[in-house]
């Protein structure tokens, strides 16, 4: 439920800045090709997405369930493609996940610097500290900002995971109830490419 919603808020972002075709896409961290899969349902060709992971079982996951794709190995610094390869990079809870805010930084860059002018870098992440977990990052609007650039726009979505996990062991209608009523956690933020982008 709470993927689909984060899907769906992406597919309806892409869908209004390109209303007549499906843009060229790469997703970065794609671990086992999820949301690259909802994308071919939505209609993307094999030839218009690609994914990037650093995990070596997850590309082999996603290239088991995603055969035509391409699917590459990656650092986690660089990205294997020439400038303004794609009109669309995506990443979620990917930053989060890198303690290193010069590793964040250039991670962004690459980003940036793989999407044509006038496409978008779009970040998907929690904006929340997990008390679980000390090996992650909220990634505040202040965070969002020290990627590089201000962002062209940041919305904040999803509800409290575990208000809705709850609710779903009770009974469905009391998850959709915390889906609606829970405070969002996380941030659906993107940015549209510049105008000039800096070689390699």
């Amino acid at each position: 439920m709470i993927n689909l919603q984060r899907q769906d808020a992406t597919l309806r972002l892409l869908e209004h800045r390109w209303p007549d075709r499906r843009p060229a896409l790469i997703d970065v961290g794609c671990g086992v090709g999820l949301d690259l899969e909802r994308l071919l349902a939505e209609g993307w060709p094999t030839t218009a997405v690609a994914g990037v992971d650093v995990a070596p079982e997850r590309v082999s996951a996603a290239r088991e369930r995603l055969p035509g794709i391409e699917i590459r190995q990656t650092d986690g610094a660089e990205l294997p493609y020439p400038n303004a390869s794609f009109e669309v990079a995506t990443a979620v809870t990917v930053f989060s996940s890198i303690l290193d805010p010069d590793l964040r930084r250039r991670l962004f860059a690459e980003m940036q610097r793989v999407v044509a002018p006038g496409g978008i870098v779009l970040v998907y992440d929690f904006v929340i500290r997990n008390p679980r977990n000390p090996n992650v990052t909220p990634m505040t609007l202040s965070r969002l900002r020290a990627l590089g650039a201000s962002p062209t726009r940041s919305v904040r979505i999803t509800p409290l995971l575990h208000l809705v996990a709850v609710g779903a062991t009770i009974h469905p209608l009391f998850a959709r109830m915390a889906m609606k009523l829970a405070p969002p956690t996380h941030r659906l933020t993107y940015w549209v490419s510049p105008a000039t982008i800096s070689s390699r």
